[in-house]
């Protein structure tokens, strides 16, 4: 199955190794914070004017870092207008970044823009954005070894800075049971009808019982006194 990555947040700091992804905003604007982290406004100029990058939303690029700072990759995240950002768009704002992670088992995001504050709630967004991204299902892939298909070996850490990172570790307890209900959604969604069949849906539904929630399974006796012949004619 897919390796979800762990996340941390923290305050500024310039990243020190791995991936260093960078916010920027419609028009080219960064804050300093994601300067630093580029290691240079010019480097984040550059990255952008050789890659057609403008900052439009979800769009990214990215550089190999060639220097001796011990960062690999540098990646530019466009965010648009910074103003109008609602929850959906940290989530691709978060997907974007995870997908320019690859192989790598280090990244730092660094979560700034200009005249922007960047809330706690809206970091734990841009994290359920990249646990959500990082979902694969491959439960009956058959593979000799991970170098086949490009794969990471170990899942990814991540270590998001924020301002406000005391809030968003409180919030990332949100959205980890979030992406934990969204991942097992999928799960059942993608797995064959000849594995879940009705029994093991209901199986499977009665798991979360512990979490408090009721669950009733109805046999056929119960769904033909509901008059549940649909169901039952393709059951």
């Amino acid at each position: 199955m897919s390796k979800r990555p762990s996340i941390s947040f923290s305050e500024f700091a310039v990243p020190e190794r791995g991936v260093s992804i960078v916010l920027v905003a419609k028009g080219g604007g960064f804050a300093d914070e994601a300067a630093a982290a580029a290691g240079g406004a010019e480097k984040i100029k550059r990255i952008a004017e050789i890659s057609g990058f403008t900052g439009a939303l979800g769009k990214t690029a990215e550089a190999i870092e060639t220097t001796s700072s011990g960062v690999d990759k540098i990646v530019l995240v466009g965010v648009g207008e910074p103003g109008k950002l609602g929850n959906d768009d940290w989530l691709k704002i978060g997907g974007a970044a995870f997908s320019r992670i690859g192989k790598a088992e280090r990244a730092t995001v660094t979560l700034a823009l200009p005249e922007t504050t960047i809330a706690g709630d809206e970091a734990a967004d841009l994290a359920l954005g990249m646990m959500l991204r990082s979902y694969k299902f491959e439960r009956y892939k058959t593979r000799k070894n991970d170098e086949e298909n490009g794969d990471p070996k170990h899942a990814a850490k991540i270590n998001i800075c924020v301002a406000d990172a005391h809030t968003a570790k409180r919030a990332l307890e949100v959205a980890e049971a979030v992406a934990d209900g969204v991942i097992q959604a999928r799960n059942l969604v993608n797995e064959p009808a000849n594995i879940l069949g009705p029994v093991e849906f209901a199986q499977e539904a009665e798991k979360l019982e512990k979490l408090g929630v009721k669950v009733e399974v109805l046999g056929e006796k119960e769904m033909k006194k509901l008059g549940m012949g649909a169901l039952l004619g393709v059951a």
